[in-house]
């Protein structure tokens, strides 16, 4: 696991030190500038998540922690950012459900965790998750509306095809 956490930080410094050398460079225009600029600052943000779950995993002495390898820290360059617009708590009801289902990390994910990397991913600050599942679990009917509208949409777009 240390290992991994020192591959990120090698990724980190290689990043900045590109950075730092295609700014400089005369021949970028300046919206190749920016371009490149913005794909970097993407490329550390997602070497953070990385490197928060490695701390996450130390912390909590998750098992499963050995079983990253280090070809995950192999990032394709994003074009282009996308943010949620959903609701927060749509997406909290997801992030419950993907820590129910165990589908990151062989089910070793915890909900903090799960969280923390859509926050960055679609750029969105959750606020506590836990109060708002708590109010989740406290409504009188449909505990799972967001994800019930999921469903719905897309029956409703298969139904479409046929």
């Amino acid at each position: 696991m240390l290992l991994y956490a020192k591959k990120i930080y090698d990724n980190i410094l290689s990043e900045l030190a590109s950075l730092n050398s295609h700014y400089r460079a005369e021949s970028f225009s300046p919206d190749q500038r920016l371009a490149f600029v913005a794909n970097s600052i993407q490329q550390l943000r997602t070497y953070c998540i990385q490197l928060m779950t490695v701390i996450e995993c130390l912390d909590n002495n998750r098992q499963a922690a050995t079983d990253i390898r280090g070809e995950t820290s192999l990032i394709i360059p994003v074009d282009y950012q996308m943010q949620w617009t959903g609701s927060k708590v749509g997406l909290t009801e997801v992030i419950y459900a993907f820590t129910a289902l165990g589908t990151f990390n062989n089910g070793n994910a915890g909900v903090k965790m799960i969280s923390n990397y859509l926050e960055n991913v679609f750029f969105v600050n959750l606020g506590n998750t836990s109060a708002t599942f708590q109010d989740i679990r406290n409504r009188k009917t449909g505990n799972t509306k967001f994800i019930d509208s999921m469903k719905e949409g897309v029956e409703l777009w298969i139904d479409r095809l046929d």
